[in-house]
């Protein structure tokens, strides 16, 4: 089959339109039909006008050849066809419908009027005839396709009413069932769903049969058709289930099966089937007056039960910790129905709440109003394990295992100092720890042994025993305080340090270190090669090079490994036995006010073949290094200049032998005075 919707309207208030396909602008159904072996070509064309008073015209457009051609010799219109005396036997309401449209005026069709005219009219094509709203051309070639045109007429004039695209004339095939059939089975009754599909079908038959039978039977007498139905807010809905079947056997099963309704009338296939077997969803009236007695942890239940049903079969107890829990059955086996009592063993304290359960033979529970009963908390939690004490700088972290009660609130922290006596002991924490870690934050400087010990707390103030206790002390993290060089005097071919020595009692040693200050690099070499004991006081040099200065300082360590902060350098020289035959006399230096700077020196040489010459140093500001300002030369004048951001140099002269001797000036330094 082939069933093709074209611009079908129906404006009505009644819902029920607007869910079988009829929408704005939409009026013309074409599809193929069969019968007595022969094929031929169906129209109907339904509109909100329903009538058309004038009558209707329909043209035929051949898709080969083009040829366009009137099918009717007279306006097809209200009661122009006859109904055959076999169809008026077989729908016995057809004579009250074609009388009701004879008798109704075109202005007076609407709302539901207008629904039950269509309705009529897609689920009779012998009334369609009738109320001149179908057409079946019989003169058509199979094979060839075909275009058809309505109009109405208004007076004298044609006005269409719609133009349908090319149809090829076949055999007609029936649609396929409607999709997503659902069945669900109730307390007496059978819920049905499916999906509309409006382009195929604008209602549907539901059928039938339960047990052994072999045939189906309709469940509904008119085809069930996709509404929307009122909400409590005022809006509408479509409803979730299409078809309720009731007043079912509970127990039996029944099958069901359903196929659509298309537009001229006809069945589509039928759907697959779906077995489901009604049961008694009705609870048995429930228990009542359900008492709940405490003891330690046992809770005695009795209840009473008047009203019991034919088909009762015992009872379930339920037991929840709380309201806000789910209830969870505690009997393993149902409660004979001739039982008022029960008794429960609970795991722990708490608030504890039951219901009682009737059980009838399907499996239905009427539950009980609850029942409450509070154990008292009077247990203690476990005593703590597995203590850890781990001393850190500053503070002292503690670790344990964490206990497994679910009221558990938390730990109190105990400490002492210096030994363990139970009864010098103190709390350290006002509110319970909920983690299994305490930071116990002390005196950076604090070399005490510290004892520690913990005990569990539940929410109902319920106290452990106490771990067992663990100790630890801080490590040193306070260095020595810097040493303080005396003096660094001359040996022979050596150079002695003296130090006062350091009061701390942890005291280790002493490192000492040398560099030279005018080692632009400012390497700083250590010269004892172990810590030297704490109680020495003194220190010899025998590396230090004749007439090179030194620079001295000392750090004290202790047994932590803690270093002290340096000393305070001293200064000196391994004066040489040997005296150098050079003197630089007297540098001077001018300013101007350009801000060039002229120097001037001299050098007195006994021999004047080992005199190599001088080279000029400087060092901008008082910090850094003195860096050549010239090369080895025997001139004994430079003019340097000021940087602009620098205001004070200072100089110094070098003088050169070829033996060796190097012989420095005073420290020379220069301000301008002009910036």
């Amino acid at each position: 089959m082939r069933l093709i919707v074209y611009k079908i309207v129906v404006s009505t208030t009644i819902l029920l339109l607007g869910t079988i396909g009829l929408h704005a602008q939409e009026h013309l159904l074409v599809s193929t039909a069969s019968a007595n072996g022969k094929n031929s070509i169906w129209l109907k064309w339904l509109d909100e006008q329903v009538l058309y008073p004038d009558g209707v015209n329909i043209y035929r457009v051949t898709a080969s050849s083009g040829e366009r051609v009137k099918l009717n010799s007279t306006p097809l219109k209200r009661g122009s066809y006859k109904v055959p005396d076999t169809e008026m036997k077989k729908d016995t309401m057809l004579i009250r419908y074609m009388a009701m449209i004879d008798s109704v005026k075109r202005e007076d069709i609407s709302g539901f009027v207008s629904l039950v005219f269509l309705v009529k009219m897609m689920e009779s094509n012998e009334y369609a005839k009738y109320a001149g709203v179908m057409y079946e051309d019989e003169h058509i070639e199979t094979g060839e396709a075909y275009s058809y045109e309505v109009y109405k007429l208004s007076g004298a004039q044609e006005v269409l009413i719609e133009r349908s695209p090319f149809i090829k004339a076949a055999a007609w095939e029936p649609y396929p069932s409607p999709d997503s059939l659902e069945v669900v089975a109730g307390d007496g009754s059978v819920s049905l769903r499916w999906q509309y599909d409006t382009k195929r079908f604008w209602g549907v038959n539901v059928y039938r049969k339960s047990g052994d039978d072999s045939l189906f039977t309709p469940v509904n007498k008119r085809p069930v058709m996709l509404s929307e139905v009122p909400k409590e807010n005022g809006t509408s809905a479509l409803p979730e289930w299409l078809l309720k079947d009731e007043n079912l056997r509970n127990g039996t099963g029944y099958t069901y099966s359903i196929a659509g309704i298309d537009y001229f009338a006809r069945p589509t296939l039928f759907s697959g089937e779906v077995t489901v077997v009604p049961r008694d969803k009705t609870p048995p009236i429930a228990p009542h007056n359900v008492s709940v007695d405490v003891g330690l942890l046992d809770i005695t239940l009795a209840w009473k039960h008047d009203f019991k049903s034919s088909d009762m079969m015992g009872y379930h107890v339920y037991r929840s910790k709380g309201r806000s829990e789910q209830p969870e059955r505690i009997n393993k086996v149902l409660l004979p129905d001739a039982t008022f009592m029960y008794y429960d063993t609970v795991p722990g304290p708490g608030v504890f709440v039951y219901y009682v359960a009737a059980v009838d033979s399907s499996g239905n529970e009427g539950r009980s109003f609850a029942a409450t009963g509070e154990v008292l908390d009077i247990f203690p939690p476990a005593k703590p394990t597995g203590l850890q004490v781990v001393a850190d700088t500053g503070c002292i972290i503690l670790t344990w295992e964490p206990n497994a009660e679910t009221d558990l609130m938390g730990y109190r922290i105990y400490r002492t100092v210096g030994s363990h006596r139970d009864d010098n002991y103190v709390l350290l924490n006002a509110r319970a720890v909920q983690t299994t870690r305490f930071v116990d934050s002390l005196p950076r400087n604090a070399r005490n042994f510290f004892f520690y010990k913990i005990a569990a707390l539940d929410r109902a103030y319920n106290m452990s025993g106490y771990s067992e206790p663990h100790s630890s002390r801080m490590p040193d993290v306070v260095p020595p305080r810097a040493p303080f060089i005396i003096d660094v005097k001359q040996e022979t071919k050596a150079l002695r340090i003296d130090w006062l020595e350091n009061a701390e009692s942890d005291l280790m040693g002493y490192d000492i270190f040398r560099y030279q200050p005018e080692d632009s690099a400012g390497t700083i070499r250590k010269l004892n090669v172990v810590l030297i004991k704490a109680g020495m006081h003194m220190f010899t040099d025998h590396w230090a090079e004749a007439n090179k200065a030194y620079r001295y300082f000392l750090t004290a360590v202790d047994s932590s490994g803690q270093a002290s902060l340096p000393s305070a350098a001293y200064d000196a020289k391994y004066q040489a036995d040997e005296i150098c035959a050079l003197r630089i006399k007297k540098l001077s230096a001018a300013v101007k006010r350009s801000g060039n700077i002229p120097l001037l020196w001299s050098v007195e040489v006994e021999e004047e073949d080992d005199y190599s010459g001088c080279i000029l140093y400087r060092k901008e500001g008082v910090e850094g290094a003195y860096k050549p300002l010239t090369i080895l030369s025997k001139d004994h004048k430079y003019t340097d200049k000021f940087n602009d951001d620098i205001d004070t140099h200072q100089y110094q002269v070098r003088a050169y032998s070829l033996s060796g001797c190097v012989v420095k000036s005073e420290t020379l330094e220069v301000k301008n005075k002009y910036k």
